[in-house]
């Protein structure tokens, strides 16, 4: 530890993203479009503002009826695919998309210059697909429900989220070769550009939705074989009965009318894409317990004091460990994370290495946290605590102390 008996203000904080605006009270409520970014708006950007612009849409999706819905004076352009999309947003075929979040977040990883509305259009729960009025598929459903729920129990689930909603792309891998086919093989139709449920890595399929079902596949002992169609194509290719289920998809009352869908794998909401040029950098009006929310993520150093913060301050966040301030301030500014708990002025040293994209939150987390150096109770000299007692009060009175903060920690 640096310091002994001097209370340190603001220890604990959150890392924000500037850059791209990707925390949501960063955009709604202080996020100003840059002067050539060609929204004309003197005001926060939000969803309602890019009604009347040209919005895409992803074809054979909820987002059609979402995009009328929330666009009604609006020319259209339909894609095929979050890649098609992305490419008309960069290169101004259209202004905005509606998409989901979980899909976005990923897409901005990858590609800084897309961004979104931290403004979501709906709620959504996304679940596998089962044909309907097929005993088959009823008791397929039952086995599969009865996964997700051993699953959810067992931190299976949390696992796959740390995974594939987490920065470490070294893990982000899906192991087929162990699937015995024992008791048949499940025929399972997918979409591999909904990164990061279902994509191509390294000429495999990989993803969120893929790891699910390969983990129920080896538990009950079946092979696996994918197909991939579209995403309008999904409901139909799954009713030709080539296809036992569907990964995951937006749960509509529409759909809920055509097939049986399972107990929710994971949850989000519709959001707006648009260009991340259009999105500010002012986080005035941002709090701390904005972060209190089951849709945000927050990061903490393992074993450090950010970690109890996280769990006393905003207990209804999730949270993710990190054992290195690096990674996780580089998961904040890729938006793979909403935001990181440290003490102050080693964020403030590690932001003044060239850092960009990210900028430490004015408001501190919790009360100030009086810091000591530790001793191990199995020291073998048991005067060892009183002479660091000691030697640190004459160092405090005598103005060391101070000096030695001044100097390390500004």
């Amino acid at each position: 530890m640096r310091k002994n008996t001097k209370k340190i203000d603001a220890i604990i904080l959150l890392v924000l993203v500037l850059l791209f605006g990707l925390i949501v009270w960063a955009v709604v409520q202080s996020a100003k479009p840059q002067a050539d970014s060609g929204t004309g708006l003197d005001h926060p950007a939000a969803a309602e503002d890019y009604n009347g612009r040209k919005i895409g849409i992803l074809t054979g999706t909820n987002m059609e009826q979402e995009s009328f819905d929330h666009f009604p004076d609006s020319e259209y352009f339909y894609f095929d695919g979050y890649p098609n999309l992305n490419t008309a947003l960069l290169n101004g075929t259209i202004d905005a998309y509606l998409g989901d979040e979980p899909a976005l977040k990923s897409i901005h990883a990858e590609q800084p210059g897309v961004d979104y509305i931290k403004q979501r259009l709906t709620n959504n729960r996304y679940s596998f697909a089962f044909r309907k009025n097929d005993p088959e598929e009823a008791e397929l459903l039952r086995q599969f429900n009865a996964f997700l729920a051993e699953a959810n129990a067992d931190g299976t689930i949390a696992e796959i989220d740390a995974i594939w909603f987490g920065t470490d792309e070294s893990k982000k891998v899906v192991d087929m070769s162990d699937l015995t086919g024992e008791n048949g093989t499940i025929h399972v139709v997918t979409t591999t550009t909904d990164e990061p449920f279902s994509y191509i890595k390294d000429n495999q399929n990989v993803g969120y939705d893929i790891d699910v079902v390969v983990r129920f596949c080896r538990a009950n002992g079946y092979a696996l074989e994918l197909g991939d169609v579209d995403f309008q194509a999904r409901i139909p290719a799954l009713e030709s009965g080539k296809f036992e289920f569907t990964t995951s998809m937006n749960v509509t009352p529409e759909r809920e009318e055509e097939v049986m869908f399972s107990d929710p794998v994971s949850e989000g909401g519709i959001v707006v894409a648009v260009r991340a040029e259009d999105l500010g950098t002012d986080t005035d009006g941002i709090h701390i317990s904005d972060f209190n929310d089951a849709k945000y993520t927050i990061g903490a150093a393992t074993g450090a004091s950010g970690m109890l913060m996280a769990e006393q301050y905003l207990p209804n966040a999730k949270l993710i460990l990190y054992d290195d301030i690096m990674p996780a301030v580089e998961s904040v500014r890729l938006g793979k994370i909403d935001g990181f708990i440290y003490e102050r002025n080693q964020l403030e040293i590690v932001l003044q290495n060239d850092v960009t994209g990210v900028r430490i939150l004015d408001e501190d987390v919790g009360d100030t946290i009086e810091v000591a150096v530790g001793i191990s109770r199995a020291a073998s000299d048991p005067e060892l605590k009183k002479k660091l007692n000691a030697f640190l009060a004459e160092k405090k009175a005598d103005g060391t102390i101070d000096e030695l903060y001044d100097r390390w920690m500004y």
